[in-house]
């Protein structure tokens, strides 16, 4: 993917320690990032840059500073939203208001294919929940208030 970073996960990583955090931090680089850790496991001096990127994109969420209608920041925000409600990640819920906030065009297209798949019982409308979502929340709560408020 890094021929699609303006910076490498390298130079990303060295913005991000030499200061230049902001430049790092509104950078698309970080968005083109797929966690697949070549960068960390290729690294001589054993790096572990794609634990860095993560920072980088908690913090760019944090600050707002994400590119708006992008896919990456608006997937986590929803993912974590329906487990912080539920307990629970639900698919097709998740994946509606996913293109609801990105590209509502798309629901045209995907929306057959979504309703076969509900008729055909491959996918559910139901949101599931765990028992107690309340004791799941109080956890996430004190992990965000521990890690400084990011996401």
């Amino acid at each position: 993917m890094t021929d699609y970073m303006e910076y490498s996960p390298h130079v990303l990583n060295a913005l991000r320690l030499g200061g230049d955090y902001e430049e790092a931090l509104i950078s698309r680089a970080i968005w083109a990032c797929t966690s697949c850790y070549a960068c960390t496991l290729y690294c001589p001096k054993k790096i572990p840059i794609t634990d860095a990127i993560y920072t980088l994109k908690r913090a760019a969420m944090q600050a707002g500073v994400y590119p708006k209608h992008f896919v990456t920041p608006t997937l986590v925000r929803e993912f974590a939203h329906f487990v912080h409600e539920s307990g629970r990640n639900s698919e097709a819920w998740m994946s509606i208001r996913l293109y609801l906030k990105t590209r509502p065009s798309q629901l045209l297209r995907y929306g057959p294919l979504g309703l076969r798949l509900v008729l055909r019982g491959r996918m559910s409308l139901r949101r599931e929940r765990i028992h107690r979502p309340d004791e799941l929340r109080r956890v996430l709560d004190a992990l965000e208030v521990n890690a400084g408020g990011r996401p």
